[in-house]
């Protein structure tokens, strides 16, 4: 009996000992392993955001302007992606640094009178990690599959770990594609700059109205063109007509003669 109870009084010394060690370890011991587990699991990716810009622009004069549109551009590392230039107006895309962005809005803001203006951003992080995963996956493969190759006997496995490897090569292909359209996007700024030359850059009610005035003028000249345009288009239907009436006329002055 008496050993009995020595057992038991020795396993609840246990038991508290072990339930005391518990209590008194430091909180700093649980922080340290919370903190490991955010670091492993945060989300420390860098975001990949696509910029695009549009500006409409008024100048006094169109070739210096795009002179120094496409001067700049070559400046801060840019490029011209499209590019349309007529008598009057100019179309251009640019493609520029994003480091370099502010300035180059700056300076497209600085060439003439805006009269429109707007920039957007499309977030493809979530896109851009799949892919580059995706990509990490297939390449991994791709080596295994070619150990296996290496390692065929029979021309069965070597036809089927082929086609194996075109499948995953092909899609490689397009994912690596992708992911460098991707960086382009994300490194170069889109911007869509239309150029259009006026007499006068001029602000306020003077400039309003000589604008709609000449707006007014070149609306008319453009009625007139298309006026004329449909009448040499119906002219052949008309001749006929013409022609059956003149006849008619002509044969009742003869009956009123008669």
């Amino acid at each position: 009996m008496i050993k009995r109870i020595a057992v038991v009084l020795f396993s609840l010394i246990i038991v508290v000992s072990a339930f005391a060690c518990s209590a008194s370890k430091s909180p700093g011991e649980y922080i340290g392993d919370e903190e490991v587990i955010e670091n492993t699991t945060g989300n420390s990716t860098e975001r990949k955001i696509i910029i695009k810009a549009r500006y409409d622009i008024e100048t006094d004069n169109l070739d210096t302007t795009v002179e120094a549109f496409t001067k700049k551009v070559s400046e801060l590392g840019g490029y011209i992606e499209y590019s349309s230039i007529r008598k009057d107006n100019a179309d251009f895309i640019f493609r520029v640094p994003v480091e370099e962005l502010d300035v180059f809005v700056n300076f497209t803001k600085n060439s003439g009178r805006v009269t429109y203006q707007s920039q957007q951003g499309k977030d493809v992080t979530i896109e851009y990690y799949d892919t580059q995963a995706e990509l990490n996956a297939l390449r991994v493969q791709e080596e295994r599959l070619l150990e296996l190759l290496n390692q065929a006997q029979t021309l069965d496995e070597i036809l089927k770990l082929e086609e194996q490897l075109g499948t995953i090569r092909t899609r490689i292909e397009k994912l690596t594609t992708r992911l460098n359209e991707l960086n382009n996007l994300v490194s170069f700024a889109t911007i869509e700059v239309s150029l259009e030359e006026v007499d006068s850059v001029e602000t306020g009610f003077g400039a309003l109205l000589k604008k709609t005035f000449k707006s007014s003028i070149n609306a008319i000249i453009t009625l007139a063109k298309y006026a004329i345009v449909v009448l040499v288009w119906l002219l052949p239907f008309l001749l006929p007509v013409v022609v059956i009436i003149v006849v008619v006329i002509l044969i009742r002055k003869k009956k009123s003669q008669k």
